[in-house]
């Protein structure tokens, strides 16, 4: 909006994920200089949540208007603003850890301008996630957990330990983490006469500490299970290795302090079973991950639209297909058919030809020329129609 008694000039509108932080920066258009020769006030970021996962983000930039075509944002040959608009979501630095990148939209802006008209120019920002699904083969053992002479004694004593491992398992889950299932594989009763465990001692040197054989028959269980776990990442490797030392740790934290053996007796009490108060759970173990990842169906192509209706006569955007005309704003998928429109929007001015048109890779920096010199390219994948009822093309 540049009338007269406008304040933010410049307002870009972003979709983002829930509870993220967010970095902005306006460059120049080559997205590495900065902006030289104009005074640019930014509004505080306004963060509006739509639902459970996503919010809209507002940045607002207050330009000095005096001063616009001094600067290096101004084309004067073309009359356009050209800037670079950088949104990065992040992880921020902490003592010693630098800050960290989760994503990041880098966008070359280039908006028709004439100073007597109101604009206002939308983007919208999709961060696709991958899926991890983690296995974790376990195993730990309980001792003097209680009787287990019948069939029917050990299955009670299965179903508690499976109960109070999933429980477990479930408090180490973070943010973005969901326990798919945590199921015993097996089961062995150990021989009640001696149970053996290393300790570290005070000198570097391994303890052996030995349990005699209780008066009563009381069963040992040495089980065999595996944790399964779904995380969305932007960064599935560095994602993986968070939910395994998550739920591995907080597993090893359980059982070491004793949480887990309280669990085990609670769960028990649920169901009227006794466990013998000298039960214990010790030597987790926890073997390498299987990891399963499901990448995002691909690179979401993001769209800009700008139109004036004074410098210039023709109106361009992405339509819903060669006769329609009417403009789509929704998200560009891959293997998606793109149909541009360009008409004019006063019957002053007639379309006689579209002499060329280009498609920027930002990223890469190259262009790929689509239509040159009034003549298609690459006739296999693009077409050219002169729709006179619409005045355009």
């Amino acid at each position: 909006d540049l009338s007269v008694n406008s304040t933010d000039e410049l307002v870009m509108n972003f979709e983002i994920g829930k509870d993220r932080v967010v970095a902005a920066e306006l460059l120049a258009k080559d997205c590495v200089d900065n902006i030289t020769g104009i005074d640019i006030n930014v509004t505080a970021p306004v963060i509006t949540p739509h639902n459970d996962t996503h919010g809209g983000l507002r940045l607002g930039y207050s330009l000095e208007k005096s001063m616009i075509t001094g600067s290096n944002i101004w084309n004067a040959t073309r009359n356009q603003i050209e800037f670079c608009q950088v949104v990065q979501l992040i992880v921020p630095a902490n003592g010693t850890a630098p800050m960290m990148v989760i994503t990041q939209d880098k966008r070359k802006v280039v908006i028709d301008v004439d100073l007597s008209v109101d604009f206002a120019f939308t983007q919208a920002i999709s961060v696709e996630l991958s899926q991890v699904i983690m296995k974790i083969p376990s195993s730990l053992s309980v001792s003097n957990v209680g009787p287990a002479s019948s069939p029917e004694e050990r299955a009670s004593l299965e179903e508690v330990v499976q109960k109070t491992i999933t429980d477990i398992a479930t408090g180490g889950l973070k943010e973005g983490q969901v326990l798919v299932n945590a199921t015993m594989v097996n089961s062995t009763v150990l021989p009640d006469a001696v149970r053996r465990r290393t300790l570290l001692g005070t000198n570097g040197a391994d303890l052996v500490e030995l349990h005699q054989p209780q008066a009563r028959k009381l069963a040992s269980l040495a089980v065999d299970y595996e944790i399964v776990i779904k995380g969305s990442c932007a960064n599935a490797t560095a994602c993986a290795i968070t939910m395994y030392e998550d739920v591995t740790s907080h597993m090893s934290e359980n059982i070491d302090d004793g949480s887990f053996t309280d669990t085990l007796q609670a769960n028990a009490r649920s169901v009227n079973l006794v466990i013998a108060q000298e039960a214990q759970a010790y030597d987790p173990d926890f073997e390498d991950p299987e990891i399963e990842v499901i990448e995002p169906p691909g690179p979401i192509i993001s769209y800009g639209y700008g139109a004036t209706d004074v410098n210039s006569y023709l109106e361009a955007c992405r339509c819903d297909g060669a006769q329609s005309f009417t403009c789509n704003t929704d998200t560009l998928f891959p293997n998606v058919d793109l149909f541009i429109c360009v008409k004019s929007v006063s019957s002053d001015v007639e379309v006689d030809f579209l002499d060329s048109m280009f498609i920027t890779q930002a990223q890469a920096e190259t262009t790929l020329g689509i239509i040159e010199t009034n003549q298609v390219q690459f006739p296999s994948f693009t077409s050219r129609e002169y729709v006179p009822g619409m005045n355009g093309v």
